[in-house]
């Protein structure tokens, strides 16, 4: 059992010691020394850490430890929580970026101005392949790690404040959705009619679906009855280490049940016919995983490679390009401008507060509130309206 005791150096200020096992075949002391400013609750609540983490078994000098070392501690016991994408993004950003500035920093004595200078660098040259700096998005990612991070060893008491609090969090640019027009989208249904992908751009345009959630939807989760004609969200396909995954919905909100267009009930009858005379033509070669939109021999598609199809698709037919998200703000976008509440949109989105429709789309919302108030006037202005109008005037005698 590793004991320890605190002696008094000045005023407020503690050496905390610990006395830790003798290293074998040596006999004077060993004994580690740390210095605490504050009051000696502070001090005795500092030993008091330690020793829990030394006799629990942890093997890791806490007080020491480099931020580097933590963070990897932080996102192996702490971040369990995470959906395996975001806990994969949350690791490239530590390794490949977070790491080699901070890293070396022990974690007690790391401070703003550092996390504050890090930012700065990475706004400058902070690109892997050395062409410049990074989006304030991407550095907003940082941020929000390096804080939560920082917050779980707060409440551990490994550190007596959250630094990163002191920090400004870095801006991003207002994101401003590609959207297509009304003209677009009828030129991108009739030109891809005969297309390979043409259920899985539909699925975008029509149903506002995120790429993983086109790949990983199953015939399962597909109703064509005509008493029900919809679908549910309850997957989506995406890369992990390198290695296809189908992993829950990012939130739950995300799990939802969307009402199907009836230009597009009669094409996924049309796919359904063709993958099952694939699956009997190829047997025991055909895999099986029941999705809907896949290769021809039933594999699910690699998203990167979907999106590079999907801009080579465009390229080939001479059409504006746009990301494959961009079909799902095109779906809200066509949903405002056809009178639907923000309150639809967002639940037939997925988003888990009608803020971030908000935040999202409010030039398309402008637009369609444009358009409302050019209703209304047009109604205010009809005969029988205007008379109504004029006697709500006059004046009672």
């Amino acid at each position: 059992m590793v004991k320890g005791h605190i002696k008094k150096r000045a005023e407020n200020s503690f050496a905390v010691i610990i006395d830790l096992p003798k290293n074998p075949g040596e006999k004077k002391r060993n004994q580690k020394w740390y210095t605490v400013h504050g009051s000696l609750a502070n001090a005795e609540a500092f030993l008091q850490n330690v020793l829990v983490q030394l006799n629990g078994g942890v093997g890791v000098d806490w007080m020491n430890l480099t931020f580097g070392q933590y963070l990897k501690r932080w996102l192996e016991d702490w971040c369990d929580e995470l959906s395996p994408n975001t806990r994969s993004g949350y690791q490239r950003n530590i390794d490949k970026h977070i790491i080699p500035k901070l890293g070396a920093i022990k974690l007690r004595e790391l401070s703003a101005w550092q996390i504050k200078r890090f930012y700065i660098e990475c706004a400058k040259t902070g690109r892997l392949d050395g062409k410049g700096g990074l989006a304030g998005r991407t550095i907003l990612q940082f941020h929000r790690i390096i804080h939560s991070a920082l917050e779980r060893a707060r409440k551990l008491e490994l550190v007596t404040k959250n630094v990163c609090s002191n920090v400004d969090s870095p801006r991003q640019s207002r994101y401003r959705a590609d959207i297509l027009s009304f003209a677009e989208v009828e030129h991108l249904i009739s030109t891809a009619s005969n297309s390979p992908g043409y259920i899985s751009y539909m699925l975008g345009v029509l149903m506002g679906m995120r790429r993983g959630e086109v790949l990983g939807l199953t015939w399962n989760d597909v109703d064509l009855t005509p008493q029900a004609e919809t679908l549910h969200i309850t997957q989506t396909l995406t890369v992990v280490d390198r290695k296809l995954q189908f992993v829950k919905p990012k939130s739950d909100t995300s799990y939802r049940v969307l009402a199907i267009p009836q230009l597009l009930v009669e094409p996924l009858k049309q796919l359904r016919r063709e993958q099952a005379e694939h699956r009997l033509r190829l047997g025991e070669d055909y895999y099986d995983h029941d999705l809907v939109v896949c290769r021809t021999d039933g594999r699910p598609i690699n998203p990167g490679s979907f999106s590079q199809d999907f801009r080579k698709w465009l390229t080939a037919m001479g059409i504006k390009h746009v990301r494959f998200h961009d079909l799902r703000h095109t779906h809200a976008s066509l949903l405002s401008h056809l009178g639907a509440q923000p309150k639809l949109i967002s639940e037939r989105l997925g988003h888990s507060t009608i803020g971030i429709t908000m935040d999202l789309y409010a030039h398309v919302m402008q637009g369609a509130d444009r358009e409302a108030a050019r209703k209304l006037d047009a109604a205010l202005k009809k005969p029988a309206v205007s008379k109504m109008l004029a006697k709500k005037r006059k004046k009672p005698a």
